[in-house]
């Protein structure tokens, strides 16, 4: 394996880092609701729940979840999905 080593100005590369810190600051908007807490896809919420997405799209039409759609993303706050599984989980008396 051959390394190579690029030169660059520090300009250039305090340009680059200011770049990647807008990016991520962009994406924890995202992922972040209002008062700092995650939320989480479609997808990982299908998955913590195991159930797919059409059957997530009718707990959301019949109002068992609460989330947050942006556009056509859909994103369900940690809060939502940990009253969900109270909610909705059986209890198993022993």
């Amino acid at each position: 394996m051959e390394v190579k080593i690029l030169q660059i100005p520090q300009s250039e590369w305090d340009a680059h880092t200011a770049r990647i810190e807008q990016q991520t600051e962009l994406l924890k908007k995202l992922i972040n609701h209002d008062n700092g807490e995650f939320l989480y896809t479609d997808e990982e919420f299908c998955g913590l729940v195991k159930c797919s997405k059409k059957t997530a799209q009718n707990w959301r039409n019949r109002g068992y979840i609460r989330y947050v759609q942006l556009g056509a993303v859909i994103r369900y706050p940690k809060a939502a999905i940990r009253e969900f599984v109270e909610k909705f989980s059986i209890k198993v008396s022993v």
